[in-house]
């Protein structure tokens, strides 16, 4: 079976080691490979390093490290189309 691919941004909210655990588990528990992800869990908390865990969880998936700007123009539009603009005299302030 072939590895499953999880996307996640190191600087963002899903770069943290246990978001990309939890998108591992579920990818994992997809293709019923429970056992997989009880073996990564467990050697990821023997890990003394962030990169020696994403090295660890990469043996079980293939991990793909994407930048904010790799989220694409669409994403970015849709954010824009969230924030409140306003403008105070000549300051232009944004509140989501």
């Amino acid at each position: 079976m072939s590895k499953p691919t999880i996307k996640y941004n190191p600087r963002g909210e899903d770069g943290n080691i246990f978001v990309i655990l939890a998108k591992t588990r579920e990818a994992l528990r997809k293709q019923r490979r429970i056992q997989d992800y009880n073996d990564c869990w467990f050697e990821v908390q023997q890990c003394k390093s962030y990169k020696e865990a994403l090295e660890i969880i990469r043996k079980y998936v293939n991990l793909v490290e994407v930048k904010s700007w790799d989220y694409g123009i669409i994403d970015l539009y849709h954010i824009y189309q969230k924030v409140n603009w306003s403008l105070n005299g000549e300051n232009l302030t944004a509140s989501m």
